[in-house]
């Protein structure tokens, strides 16, 4: 899933931003968990005391107390990872934002078009570069996602299969199927798991997925409506 934390001091505005992310998490396919917040105190206590982490935090710069500023300097610090999103209505700030090293910004009196948007993006932009850090064979591979055609479980092992390569691993196919939803992978088998950016097709007669390289995956017949709902969800949201 992506964190995604917003910290707006206006509470009447953070009701109206939290309607508007509603919307973009069904179509997301509901892979955003969102933390809404209205004191930048208790949302860097959280991230500090509590050791909670967001992949996105998104900040007014004016707020009460403590500025979008030092929220943005103090995450930086704990996870350099972590994409700021500045909200502002003072336009002529925004030059002073760049050594926070922002993702982007969003206007106040734009903000029902561009927070959309910004979500899209940024999502777009977690999905581009996010990496799995692999433990196998004492060392840690790191492996884009994205390269990921599909993992399967062969007696005792699993073997993720990628682009080029196989890779055997130690972890339990249900550990593996947690993390890998949001990056639209989908468990159609009690030992197949398939990213479903390489779904060709989806053979009802003989409950099989065909992937574009021609291989056919077996698919659990009880699911099968449940797996094709699924891909039709995704294919809609491209």
């Amino acid at each position: 899933m992506i964190k995604l934390a917003i910290c707006d001091d206006d509470k009447k505005f953070l009701a109206d931003v939290k309607n508007i992310i509603d919307n973009e998490r069904i179509k997301s396919g509901d892979r955003l968990i969102v933390h809404y917040y209205s004191s930048g105190e208790k949302l860097l206590h959280n991230i500090i005391e509590k050791h909670m982490e967001y992949n996105v935090v998104i900040t007014d710069i004016y707020i009460d107390k403590i500025s979008g500023f030092d929220i943005a300097d103090k995450i930086n610090e704990i996870n350099a990872n972590t994409y700021i999103i500045f909200i502002t209505s003072d336009i002529g700030i925004v030059y002073d934002c760049f050594g926070y090293r922002p993702f982007d910004f969003i206007r106040k009196d734009m903000y029902d078009k561009r927070i959309p948007q910004v979500i899209e993006n940024v999502i777009d932009e977690i999905m581009l570069h996010d990496i799995w850090e692999l433990k196998t064979d004492g060392c840690v591979k790191q492996l884009p996602y994205r390269e990921i055609y599909y993992i399967q479980r062969i007696d005792r092992k699993v073997v993720i299969n990628t682009s080029h390569e196989s890779i055997s691993t130690q972890l339990k196919l249900n550990e593996i199927e947690d993390s890998l939803k949001v990056h639209d992978f989908i468990r159609i088998h009690r030992k197949n798991i398939v990213n479903m950016k390489y779904i060709q097709d989806i053979d009802v007669g003989k409950d099989e997925i065909i992937l574009k390289d021609k291989r056919r995956l077996e698919m659990s017949r009880y699911r099968k409506i449940e797996i094709i709902e699924q891909y039709k969800k995704y294919l809609r949201k491209r």
